[in-house]
């Protein structure tokens, strides 16, 4: 992928981080509906609403690329993906303690993961890039 790529996609997604941290800080009732997937493994009406804002987001722009969500599994084919996590700390945000942020990643076709950005939301809408590479 060329830079000016995934510097497109780097930028995209710290907008959408920035854009779910708010979703989810405004939609805080969304975490009281709960469901379990497995045993211990809870997911929230906010975390596929959430997905799915970023999932939009991305496709917006995106079209082609391929979305591996953790509510949603996997979406399109394309050579390069994104990988979501809505709400990494569901059980915190259901239970009302801030400590839970959004993932999101972004990876080549080589599985060389070019960059991982984590939004948390401890009251605060300001992402934090864990690690870019190739930029």
């Amino acid at each position: 992928m060329d830079k000016e790529s995934l510097r497109a996609r780097y930028e995209l997604a710290l907008r959408i981080s920035e854009q779910a941290s708010l979703f989810l800080l405004e939609n805080e009732k969304l975490g009281r509906e709960i469901s379990s997937k497995a045993e211990n493994d809870y997911v929230t009406l906010a975390d596929q609403e959430c997905e799915r804002l970023i999932e939009e987001s991305i496709l917006a722009v995106f079209p082609d690329d391929t979305i591996f969500g953790e509510e949603n599994k996997v979406k399109g084919n394309s050579k390069g993906r994104w990988i979501i996590d809505p709400i990494d700390g569901t059980v915190n945000f259901f239970n009302g303690f801030p400590n839970y942020s959004i993932s999101i990643a972004f990876e080549d076709a080589l599985f060389k993961l070019l960059f991982v950005m984590i939004s948390g939301l401890m009251r605060a809408v300001t992402p934090r890039i864990i690690r870019v590479l190739n930029m």
